[in-house]
């Protein structure tokens, strides 16, 4: 709206109105399971691919005043894409089992080559789940993941707490294309516990009660969330000091309806 009224002084009202429009989008979903043979007990095979819906408007104030851009044709050719794969493993009957997944997407918007943003990106994660019966009921749960996500715009995480000032040879992003100083973000997270089934053996049997300590390492500052403003003036203050490893004791308690 600034540039707008800068090329157009006095015409705030003049400001082009919305024009209604159609839209369309669609998700196609592939899968395939199969099992039963050797210490394979089953698999799952998946994969979509998605026309995202394009979004409606967000408002910008300026002068004092609220103005809403509507964005359909900015937002239209959005697209996803995924493909994943899940194994049920029989490591030692009735004394072990595993489950390792793994899973490879991404994201593109053909209407956008500039902005770092979640709609022009690839990750790729996999994960290993062991459970060890300790009894019947009374099992013990370890857990391992591996992730990367990267933007095909520029960079997108912040990889410290001050790294605004590290974007661009330490020249912040004036136009708010740009969001941090990585294009990458890598995360592991480990986590292990007690798991108590009441119904007995399985990685999937519930109801489940959990008691687990989780940790993780992202190569993001503060990764697990933080209070720091999202705006990239160059006079905000980032407080605090640089966070990426994150600690955490959970008690779950889940069941299947």
């Amino acid at each position: 709206m600034q540039n707008w009224l800068q090329t157009h002084p006095g015409q705030a009202l003049e400001f082009p109105n919305p024009v209604p429009t159609s839209s369309q989008s669609y998700k196609v979903v592939g899968y395939l399971g199969f099992g039963g043979f050797g210490p394979l007990r089953w698999d799952n095979l998946y994969a979509n691919f998605e026309h995202l819906h394009p979004d409606n408007f967000y408002t910008e104030s300026y002068g004092g005043q609220d103005y809403q851009i509507y964005i359909h044709d900015l937002t239209d050719q959005k697209y996803s894409y995924m493909i994943g794969n899940e194994m049920q493993l029989v490591i030692v009957p009735d004394r072990l089992d595993a489950v390792w997944s793994m899973v490879y997407g991404g994201n593109y918007n053909t209407k956008n080559k500039v902005g770092a943003g979640d709609d022009n990106r690839v990750y790729y994660s996999t994960v290993l789940r062991l459970q060890l019966y300790l009894t019947k009921t009374l099992h013990l749960l370890a857990e391992s993941s591996i992730a990367q996500e990267k933007s095909l715009n520029g960079n997108l995480y912040r990889t410290h707490y001050d790294s605004i000032f590290a974007n661009t040879n330490g020249v912040p992003d004036s136009r708010g294309l740009q969001n941090g100083d990585s294009d990458t973000r890598n995360t592991w997270q480990l986590k292990a516990g007690f798991v108590i089934n009441p119904k007995g053996l399985g990685v999937f049997t519930r109801p489940s009660l959990r008691i687990l300590y989780g940790l993780q390492y992202s190569s993001q500052q503060a990764a697990y969330g933080n209070s720091f403003v999202d705006s990239l003036s160059q006079y905000n203050v980032f407080t605090g000091t640089e966070s990426h490893w994150h600690h955490v004791l959970a008690i779950e308690a889940e069941t299947w309806f």
